[in-house]
């Protein structure tokens, strides 16, 4: 780098009238003061860093500048503060020994755990409390040797900041929420690397041979288990490092639920953050809310949230739960409370084949909205498609007047992910103690 000193004319001139040489001045690298090369430098990351200190030695001596390297610090591995008598360089140095291998998704993933963390901690004391220290590499190699496969790195990455959540116990909630309704119960938890074991030992013993269908997540209630493909190889349809759950008993679909472990990680953190599931008794419920599914009728607001069940699901019956929430803001007139007396529903699957339903009140209740109340509730329908979507109206009475009213309820659509099957023998012990009863096709 160098930098061109112009001449003024009146030096062009003397030079011309002095026979001399035109010759440009030029300014070096090495000649700019110290602050000026430590404020171009910081703006470097550490791998160019590390090859500026290579091109001369004034540079080479800056490299070791104790603020050069406290930026990376902060920058790669989220640090402020470094050991007693420590420098700035042996602590990048340090921690860049034990997780240099993470160093393109670490801060990502110490955010993501940062946010889960806080949320959990704001809402849900009883999850924070079993939220456990990450683990070593030590014992993610172990992992490996047990399983006989290598785990993906990012996978790796998340457990080395936060292994999972502690033993297992029958009243426990999962760290990665889950649902609710009237005939099913799943929340899942986030399984550490000795229950990860413990799991898939259960599925290879069933199975009689190693099993590539590592276990991540598990729900006492339901039996549930969310799965991880392991190893080198695609098995039918399913490629590594997808995470997918297994369908009802003895059905081959597979229902996937990410493609990559950090992104499908840092997603879940990313939702909880923006407050996107609603939060019931302490406890996350996975309900997606469109924005464009609300609408008001004469003061009443009607919001409707969505959710895949795939545990429940099979070739011909994809289950969907949906929650309903109906509101009344506080600056309402009194004269605007009322009861939900029937519900009237239209559904259409995929196809576009139409059914309706009709009905005195929803889930064998009349609730009474008035201002400044809510009232939920979760019901859940199946298409023979994987998706569909639901709208309708729900008759009102108004407590004042005794008129009824036809209250909108939007128009919301019900998703599920990309299925896939695998082998039939796996099915059979992935399924094994998880609830088999669909839910009725009548509407609620």
């Amino acid at each position: 780098m160098c930098v061109t000193k112009r001449k003024s004319e009146r030096e062009r001139e003397r030079e011309r009238q002095g026979g001399m040489a035109s010759e440009e001045y030029r300014v070096t690298l090495t000649d700019l003061p110290t602050d000026p090369l430590l404020h171009i430098l910081s703006y470097l990351d550490c791998k160019d860093l590390i090859r500026c200190s290579q091109v001369c030695h004034k540079l080479k001596d800056l490299y070791n500048n104790n603020s050069l390297w406290r930026r990376q610090t902060k920058v790669y591995w989220g640090l402020t503060e470094c050991g007693s008598g420590v420098s700035w360089y042996d602590e990048f140095k340090g921690m860049y020994a034990d997780l240099g291998q993470y160093m393109d998704m670490y801060m990502r993933v110490k955010n993501a755990w940062a946010h889960i963390k806080t949320y959990m901690h704001t809402h849900c004391p009883h999850i924070y409390d079993t939220i456990r220290e990450g683990a070593t590499e030590a014992q993610l190699d172990d992992l490996e040797r047990k399983v006989g496969s290598e785990l993906p790195r990012s996978m790796r990455c998340v457990y080395r900041i936060h292994d999972g959540q502690g033993a297992l116990q029958e009243d426990s909630h999962g760290l990665f929420g889950g649902i609710e309704n009237y005939n099913h119960r799943r929340f899942e938890k986030m399984l550490s690397i000795n229950d990860i074991v413990l799991v898939w030992r259960h599925c290879t013993k069933m199975l009689m041979r190693p099993s590539q269908f590592l276990p991540l997540s598990f729900c006492h209630f339901s039996h549930t288990i969310q799965y991880l493909l392991v190893g080198d190889h695609s098995v039918n349809g399913l490629t590594p490092g997808q995470i997918f759950y297994p369908s009802e008993s003895h059905a081959r679909d597979m229902f996937i639920s990410g493609s990559d472990y950090v992104d499908w990680f840092c997603q879940y953190a990313q939702d909880l953050m923006e407050d996107k599931f609603p939060l019931v008794e302490g406890s996350v419920l996975r309900f997606y809310h469109d924005p464009l599914s609300t609408a008001t009728t004469q003061h009443l607001c009607i919001s409707v949230a969505t959710a895949f069940v795939p545990e429940m699901s099979r070739a011909g019956q994809h289950v969907h739960a949906y929650r309903v929430t109906l509101s009344m803001s506080e600056s309402a007139p009194h004269r605007a409370a009322c009861q939900l007396e029937t519900r009237h529903w239209k559904i259409i699957d995929e196809n576009g084949q139409e059914e309706t339903v009709h009905g005195p009140g929803v889930i064998g209740e009349y609730p009474t909205i008035k201002p400044g109340t809510s009232w939920s509730y979760i019901s859940c329908t199946h298409f023979k498609t994987l998706c569909g979507s639901m709208s309708g109206t729900y008759t009102m009475r108004n407590l004042t007047t005794g008129d009824t009213f036809e209250a909108v309820v939007p128009l919301f659509r019900m998703m599920t992910s990309q299925c896939v099957s695998v082998p039939r023998d796996f099915t059979k012990v992935v399924s094994h103690d998880v609830t088999k009863t669909l839910p009725p096709r009548n509407i609620k």
